[in-house]
C-alpha cells in the first residue's frame, strides 16, 4: 500500500493559505500568477481537466498524477466533499514535503 503521509500536509498548506484548490482557481493561478507552482490531479479526474492542465502546466510547472487517489480521497484530506486538482506554489516547505513524500510513496505519476 502507498504511503499517504503527504497528504496531512495539504491540509497544513490549506490552513496555510498556500494550497490552491478546484480547477477553475488553479488554472487561473497558472495563467496569471508569475509563481511556479506543482500541480497535483487525483486518479478520477475529468479528461477535460487533463488536457488543460496538460495545456497550462509549461516548464516553470510541476504535474503530478496520482494513480490510486480519487476526488473523494482527496477531497478528504482538504476538508471538502471532493476534489480533482490542487497546486502549490514552489519553493515553499510544505511543498517540498509534499513532493518528496508522493516520490517516496510511489503514489503519483511525474
Amino acid at each position: 500500500m502507498p504511503d499517504l503521509s503527504w497528504m496531512s500536509f495539504l491540509g497544513l498548506a490549506r490552513r496555510a493559505g498556500l494550497l490552491v484548490i478546484g480547477q477553475d482557481n488553479v488554472f487561473t493561478v497558472l495563467q496569471k500568477n508569475k509563481k511556479s507552482y506543482v500541480v497535483i490531479m487525483t486518479s478520477d479526474r475529468s479528461d477535460a481537466v487533463a488536457r488543460k492542465a496538460k495545456k497550462e502546466v509549461f516548464s516553470r510547472h510541476s504535474f503530478f498524477q496520482l494513480r490510486t487517489i480519487d476526488r473523494e480521497i482527496l477531497g478528504e484530506a482538504i476538508g471538502l466533499a471532493g476534489c480533482q486538482i490542487v497546486a502549490l506554489p514552489k519553493g515553499e516547505g510544505l511543498t517540498d514535503t509534499v513532493i518528496l513524500r508522493l516520490k517516496e510513496g510511489g503514489e503519483a505519476i511525474e
